[in-house]
C-alpha cells in the first residue's frame, strides 16, 4: 500500500512517499522515499495492537539507509504513525 505525506522542515514542506512493504504479527516495515533517498523503518505496532495496548508508544527503528538528522527522522515517524493509525 502506497501513501503520500508531508513534513515541515526548515520552513519548507517535504513531500515523501511511504509504502508498507512487510507486515506480520510482530512488526511492520515501511519504505519511505524522497527525492533522492529512501529508508526502511520498522515498528512494533502490530504486536501492541494484538495485545490491546492502545496507549503504549510505538517503538520505531531505522533498518536500512541513513539519516543525518534525528529530528527529521522523528518527524517521519510521527507522520507515518499518524497515517497508519487513521487508516488501519
Amino acid at each position: 500500500m502506497v501513501f503520500k505525506f508531508r513534513i515541515l522542515y526548515e520552513r519548507r514542506y517535504r513531500n515523501l512517499i511511504g509504502e508498507v512493504i512487510h507486515t506480520d504479527k510482530i512488526s511492520e516495515r515501511i519504505k519511505v522515499s524522497g527525492r533522492n533517498r529512501s529508508i526502511i523503518i520498522q515498528s512494533n505496532r502490530p504486536l501492541l495492537l494484538s495485545k490491546g495496548l492502545k496507549r503504549r508508544r510505538v517503538d520505531w527503528k531505522l533498518v536500512e539507509g541513513s539519516m543525518n538528522s534525528p529530528f527529521v527522522l522523528g518527524l517521519i515517524y510521527e507522520e507515518v504513525e499518524k497515517y497508519l493509525n487513521s487508516n488501519y
